[in-house]
């Protein structure tokens, strides 16, 4: 209904048609920030957002809850922190260049019908980097109303189709 709430890891799991190149994966409830961007672009109060993840990994997350709020302990995330920094790095050029993101879209009216569309894009960092510099060229060249927008309500919905390797499918249903 508009407003952010805390729940569990893997607090809802469900699966995803990616189509038959990537097939079905199961997914689960994350908090990524485009709970609130999405609500800002879309007007939409009850959203959710998932991240594929493999089944035994799934069960990890739902067995873990108890120790969950341990996590956000200054002391715990410093530790985590610097096991991350020291043993975790990004994908080098070469992987990047091989990486496709997936994304899969659903919209529900209130009397039940249903939209679906799948994104396929370019690796998440380098797609990344791409839409912050046009955002930028486009900010600084006037292109947009002054104040916060996100980049729906900045430069439309179809922003993201206008990068390389970005491919938008409507999906029907039934």
């Amino acid at each position: 209904a508009g407003g952010i709430r805390d729940v569990p890891v893997a607090w809802k799991t469900r699966a995803f048609d990616f189509g038959p190149e990537t097939g079905e994966k199961t997914g689960v409830t994350v908090p990524w920030g485009v709970l609130s961007t999405a609500y800002y672009s879309t007007g939409v109060g009850d959203i959710e957002t998932y991240a594929t993840v493999p089944g035994p990994a799934v069960r990890a997350m739902e067995r873990g809850r108890p120790i969950a709020p341990l996590l956000g302990v200054e002391p715990v995330k410093r530790l985590l922190t610097a096991v991350a920094d020291r043993f975790v790095s990004g994908p080098t050029a070469a992987e990047r260049a091989r990486s496709t993101s997936r994304i899969w879209g659903e919209a529900v009216s209130a009397d039940g019908e249903r939209a679906v569309a799948r994104l396929t894009t370019p690796d998440t960092y380098d797609l990344t980097a791409a839409t912050a510099v046009e955002s930028a060229r486009r900010v600084l060249a006037g292109e947009t109303d002054p104040g916060f927008q996100t980049p729906v309500t900045a430069f439309g919905t179809d922003y993201v189709t206008g990068f390389e390797g970005v491919e938008l499918q409507h999906v029907e249903v039934e």
